[in-house]
């Protein structure tokens, strides 16, 4: 329940050192309350005993699920999508028309819709 709480917005920015340590030592009394243990105990054991993963991997692990959200979604949901460098592989059977280029509008040239022709990637 806490952790949205905690990690809003962590999924696309990068929180600062300070409030790096406020965020790991909130989940520190947060692991505390689970285990029920001491204060004295150290934090590893505490992570171990919880099955509560560090606030630096949680963190990690929603900014790269963000990534792949952006990555993985057809243009036409997701804008962000239409901004990737022509040059990026894409996997997706479902790709944007050129009705799209309109999400482009305003940047430079290096960043436009990907090359809507190109063949699909062939998987190692």
């Amino acid at each position: 329940m806490l952790t949205p709480i905690l990690l809003y917005g962590a999924d696309l920015f990068s929180p600062s050192a300070g409030a790096m340590g406020r965020f790991n030592t909130f989940w520190h009394k947060v692991q505390r309350w689970t285990t029920n243990y001491f204060s004295a105990t150290p934090t590893r054991i505490l992570e171990v005993e919880s099955c509560l993963p560090p606030v630096a991997l949680l963190i990690s692990q929603r900014q790269r699920l963000a990534a792949l959200r952006v990555v993985c979604s057809p243009p036409e949901i997701n804008p962000a999508t239409a901004r990737l460098h022509a040059s990026f592989p894409s996997l997706c059977a479902h790709r944007a028309h050129d009705s799209v280029r309109g999400l482009t509008k305003g940047l430079s040239s290096v960043y436009l819709p990907l090359h809507w022709m190109t063949p699909r990637p062939v998987p190692p």
